[in-house]
């Protein structure tokens, strides 16, 4: 509520869309977050980091592979299990997911396949 009245009242320079926009929060499963971690123990499935084993502390996230923002779903086979590393440079260069063999690609044309993975399936 508190951000919502801060957005409607205070921000009188910031466009309608960009409000609505702000406001609009997406339904999450956390339960398909723990079916995560479960199924990988905690490690990210790109580089296999296990904050686990080296800290003792859950450290990895949830990524949806198609944005909410972007119509993706919030089911498991939409969700991956990345480190924080790979999940700020996912975000931060817009990296795309290639479905057909389960890389990423990023800008750069680097491509990085899953290292772990018991959930998604391959494109044929």
């Amino acid at each position: 509520n508190a951000v919502r009245e801060t957005v409607e009242h205070y921000h009188l320079g910031v466009s309608t869309q960009r409000k609505l926009s702000i406001l609009h929060t997406y339904q999450r499963n956390r339960s398909l977050v723990q079916q995560l971690h479960d199924l990988y123990q905690g490690r990210c499935q790109l580089c296999g980091f296990d904050p686990l084993l080296l800290y003792g502390v859950r450290a990895c996230c949830s990524h949806h592979i198609v944005y909410l923002s972007r119509g993706g779903q919030d089911k498991l086979s939409n969700l991956l299990l990345v480190c924080p590393n790979h999940h700020e440079v996912i975000h931060a260069t817009d990296a795309v997911f290639d479905f057909r063999d389960l890389h990423y690609v990023f800008v750069n044309g680097r491509r990085e396949p899953l290292i772990l993975n018991r959930h998604l399936e391959a494109a044929r």
